[in-house]
């Protein structure tokens, strides 16, 4: 009976061992699963999430309040997966001043790993998961942008490009916004640029944006735009075959998302509103949707965003959120 009575026992704990490892209580997002990353915060706190494309399924990676902050909020700016979806290069949190914004990387579950870099700006994933690139401020009083990598296991640094400036203390020089790189070439950096000068007067002023493709390699510019519109951020297809963009219309409070080939050629105009600001947008990875970040300025400056799914080839626009009504921002960061 003893023997009988051990063996039962046996045979229960085989099959409920078998039971959990096939069906584990929390089994997390699946590597398959699609997700999109972003950025969600109101005046009180910041979060990491990520939700499904159809705005099911919010996980938030990481919460902070600003309350318990002593000095400046330190709350998340920019984030983006590595190439293997293990972890989020993020700019911002702890160390974060006015001024300036450290580079961490965090894990999945929202802790930091360490910091990459005491200051960056935009940061973006190498294909090979090895580098961060990243612009940064040249100095406190200086308006320059430069771009560099970063290599996450040595945390060696590498200028890729150093901004022409103007004469001494004019205060004059190139800002470069790094937007993208494209796939699977990681020589090829996207870039905004736009000339930051001094006038007459003293007043620090600008003329109009433009989208580049630099070549690290040979140092060269490959200009996608060249008119006097105010083209500000791009993201390339999946595909590297098109590249998303918007264009702030001057003198309006409107921003608006088209698309062009990889090489410069004009495309079509995606969305339409004569009061509505896109800031951030990313593709689903099959290249055939774009989510985007919108905010309305129709009744005067409005810092918050909701979320939106626009279908390229059909124009078909889905509202993820809704939660700017309620004073709570969301930004698209990444979609996998």
């Amino acid at each position: 009976m003893n023997i009988l009575k051990l063996f039962s026992v046996f045979l229960t704990f085989v099959f409920l061992f078998s039971s959990c490892t096939k069906n584990p209580v929390d089994q997390g997002d699946g590597e398959d699963e699609e997700r999109i990353l972003f950025i969600r915060s109101s005046r009180e706190f910041c979060e990491i999430c990520t939700m499904k494309p159809d705005g099911s399924g919010i996980k938030v990676i990481a919460h902070h309040n600003y309350s318990d902050d002593v000095y400046y909020p330190q709350g998340y700016m920019f984030a983006r997966w590595s190439p293997d979806k293990s972890k989020i290069v993020v700019q911002g949190g702890p160390g974060s001043t006015l001024e300036y914004c450290p580079l961490w990387l965090m894990d999945m579950g929202g802790n930091l790993m360490y910091r990459l870099i005491w200051n960056g700006n935009m940061p973006i994933w190498t294909s090979d998961g090895e580098n961060v690139i990243y612009s940064r401020r040249r100095g406190y009083f200086s308006v320059t942008n430069d771009i560099y990598k970063i290599n996450i296991n040595t945390l060696n640094e590498e200028t890729l490009l150093f901004a022409e400036t103007g004469p001494p203390g004019s205060n004059s020089g190139y800002i470069y916004q790094l937007l993208d790189i494209l796939p699977d070439d990681n020589t090829k950096l996207i870039l905004n640029e736009y000339y930051s000068y001094q006038d007459s007067t003293g007043k620090q002023t600008k003329n109009d944006d433009e989208l580049l493709i630099y070549d690290v390699l040979n140092n060269t510019k490959q200009y996608l735009t060249d008119n006097d519109l105010e083209e500000a951020r791009a993201k390339i297809s999946p595909d590297g075959s098109l590249i998303a963009y918007s264009i702030c219309n001057v003198g309006s409070p409107s921003t608006n998302l088209f698309l062009m080939r990889s090489n410069g050629e004009s495309l079509r105009q995606l969305t339409f509103g004569s009061t509505d600001v896109y800031l951030f947008f990313t593709w689903s990875p099959n290249g055939r949707k774009i989510a985007c970040s919108k905010s309305d300025q129709s009744k005067g400056y409005n810092p918050y965003r909701d979320i939106f799914i626009i279908d390229i080839q059909t124009g078909v626009v889905n509202r993820l959120t809704n939660t700017a009504q309620d004073s709570i921002s969301n930004a698209v960061m990444d979609w996998k």
